[in-house]
This record gives structure tokens, C-alpha cells and sequence, in this order.
């Protein structure tokens, strides 16, 4: 677990120095500079036992040993990784090597958006440890590349560069059919919304979680016959703790901010933690839910952080507490989750390579 604690350990160092020194922009940055740089030598130097799907795509790298570029695209129904596994295979056996370059491919591109966009560094950091798909980064390597062109199309939907747009998510269909999904990105984060419409969405979100099962067997053929035939059963998870947390997230978006001083991409970013709602609202009833959820949980650590700052007159006090409360609550949360959590996705503890 030792790999763990520097993740948060250090950055938590740096954030707090910040404080003191109140040289908030350079040590701030310098947390989150340390955060990714660990993270990103703990997930390239990982063994194949650390992420429950890794020995899948061990299997996989060397069954493409014989096959052809060309008959990669009619064998496979999700290229992408085949196509990055062969490429990879004209200069070296070794699948570590594969497993670091997506390492590479995967956090560089997270890393440059929360440098850029966090106005809080830890808070973007814990965040992303516990609510974003912090552990599916370890597991699952073709969707969390398709997760990772939601970055370009997030940018792209900024600048309404639709033609761009398009593009990076066809790419991003190529990883994983469920990167389609991400067309939602581009009305939604465009689309105007105030109090009202939060107002009017919370029955409609609770109508979700109380008809989630009837709703969820209508909208899953949507998603194809590969879904349907995977995801067809309707079952309780109890993933009732993170749609309770996006919930409390709304309120906190729509109560602490002064409605006056939110600029478009933070009232984008607001948009889309409403769809993160929605979307979680089905996970109680099928896993398929919060799988869906990973396109657009990376960015809520950006937008809560926003948030903060952006809070009326009369709730600073409010909000800076609120801040505080969330970095101690959350790292808690993460290190509780890596002892007495059920680790699905076989994290912890971890195993570099050579062991």
C-alpha cells in the first residue's frame, strides 16, 4: 500500500505548505504535478495482477501476434487496442511495455486538462481518486482510452469545433462502442440551465430511481445487441453511495455559487454533472450505469473545485469549510475503500512488475 500513501501522502504535503505560505499557484500546482507523476509510474510499472481484466489483455496482445493490420478491423469489433497492441509488437514482445505506453497515452492527457482547468489542486486530486474512474485506469485499458478522447472532445465542444468533435469520438468508438455515448457532450455542455430546471429535475431523477428497472430494460437496446446480450439482467447493486454524493454534488452547484459570476464552461461543467445524476441513477439496478458514468465523472473534479470559488458573499466561510471537509472526508474515504472495500477491480494492494 506504500505506492498508495505517496499517491495522496504527497500532495496532501505540498497542498498544505500552500497554506502556509500562502503561495497558493506554484505549490498548488506542484500537488498535482506530484500526484500524476506517481500515479503515472505506479500504473506503468504494475504487474498484469494488479487490474482484474489485465490477464484478458495479456491473452490478447500475444493472440495478435499472427494476425494481419487489415484483418484486425474485420476480426475484432473494437480495434483500437489491437491495432495500439500490434503497432507495438514491431519493436518489442514484452506486453509491460504496452502497458506503460497506454499508462503514457492515458494520464498525460488528464494531467494537462486539471494542470489547466483546477482551481484547487488536492481537492481536483481526492476527487478524481474517489469519484472519477481512479481504479479503471489499473483495469479496464480500452475503455479508459476512450475515456481519455472525451478530454479533445471536451475542448473541441468548448470551441464548437463540431467537425473535431465528430472525429474524436468516431476514434473514440473504435476503443470502446460505448464512447458513443459522448455525443451527449456537445448539446448537453451548450444547453441552458438554471435553478428551475434543477428544480424540475429532481423528480424526474427520483422517478428514475424508483422505475429505474422497467426504464433501464427500454433504454438498453439502444445501446446495441452486444449490451443487450451482456447487460440484460435487471439485479439490485446497492450502488445507492456515489448516485447519494452526485446528488449532494448538485445541490452544492446550484445553492453555494453566485449564479452572476459562473462563466459558460463552468455552467457546461454543472451540466454535465446533471447527466452524471441521471446516469448514476440507473447504476442501483445494472453495473452497465456507472461503466457509462466514466465518460463524464473525470470531469466533476474540476467543476466542484470551480464551484468553491465561485460562492455567494455570505457562504465563503461556508465554502472554504466545505473545501476542508471534503479533503479530509474524501481521503478517508479512499484509503477505507483500499482496506474494507470490495476492490472489484483488483487494485489493491499493489504489485509493481518484478515481483
Amino acid at each position: 500500500m506504500t505506492p498508495y500513501f505517496l499517491l495522496l501522502g504527497l500532495p496532501a504535503f505540498f497542498s498544505l505548505f500552500r497554506e502556509k505560505k500562502k503561495t497558493e499557484n506554484k505549490a498548488s500546482m506542484f500537488s498535482l504535478d506530484v500526484f500524476f507523476l506517481i500515479f503515472l509510474a505506479i500504473l506503468s510499472l504494475r504487474s498484469y495482477q494488479v487490474g482484474v481484466d489485465l490477464k484478458n489483455y495479456l491473452y490478447f496482445f500475444n493472440q495478435v501476434q499472427g494476425v494481419g493490420f487489415i484483418d484486425l478491423f474485420s476480426r475484432y469489433l473494437e480495434p483500437g487496442y489491437f491495432v495500439l497492441a500490434k503497432l507495438t509488437q514491431i519493436f518489442t514482445k514484452n506486453f509491460q511495455v504496452l502497458i506503460a505506453l497506454i499508462s503514457f497515452l492515458t494520464v498525460i492527457p488528464l494531467w494537462k486538462m486539471y494542470r489547466k482547468e483546477s482551481e484547487n489542486a488536492y481537492l481536483t486530486v481526492i476527487l478524481f481518486a474517489t469519484v472519477a474512474p481512479f481504479t479503471v485506469y489499473f483495469s479496464g485499458l480500452r475503455q479508459i482510452l476512450a475515456v481519455t478522447l472525451g478530454i479533445p472532445a471536451y475542448y473541441y465542444t468548448k470551441k464548437k469545433k463540431l467537425v473535431q468533435f465528430v472525429l474524436t469520438v468516431g476514434l473514440a468508438f473504435v476503443f470502446h462502442q460505448s464512447a458513443l455515448l459522448l455525443f451527449i457532450l456537445y448539446p448537453l455542455y451548450h444547453i441552458k440551465l438554471n435553478k428551475n430546471t434543477f428544480y424540475f429535475a429532481v423528480p424526474a431523477l427520483l422517478t428514475v430511481v424508483f422505475f429505474g428497472k422497467d426504464i433501464f430494460k427500454l433504454l438498453l437496446p439502444l445501446l446495441g445487441e452486444r449490451y443487450v446480450q451482456r447487460y440484460s439482467t435487471v439485479t439490485s447493486t446497492g450502488a445507492y453511495t456515489v448516485l447519494i454524493l452526485l446528488f449532494i454534488f448538485a445541490i452544492y452547484s446550484y445553492i453555494i455559487p453566485d449564479e452572476k459570476t459562473l462563466d459558460p464552461d463552468t455552467l457546461g461543467l454543472r451540466n454535465i454533472l446533471m447527466l452524471c445524476v441521471a446516469i448514476q441513477s440507473f447504476a442501483p439496478v445494472n453495473t452497465i450505469a456507472m461503466r457509462m458514468n466514466y465518460y463524464f465523472l473525470i470531469f466533476i473534479p474540476i467543476l466542484i473545485p470551480k464551484i468553491a470559488g465561485a460562492a455567494k458573499p455570505n457562504y465563503k466561510k461556508l465554502s472554504s469549510m466545505s473545501v476542508v471537509v471534503m479533503n479530509l472526508v474524501f481521503t478517508v474515504w479512499f484509503f477505507y475503500n483500499a482496506y474494507r472495500g470490495g476492490d472489484v477491480l483488483n487494485v489493491f494492494p499493489y504489485i509493481p512488475f518484478w515481483r
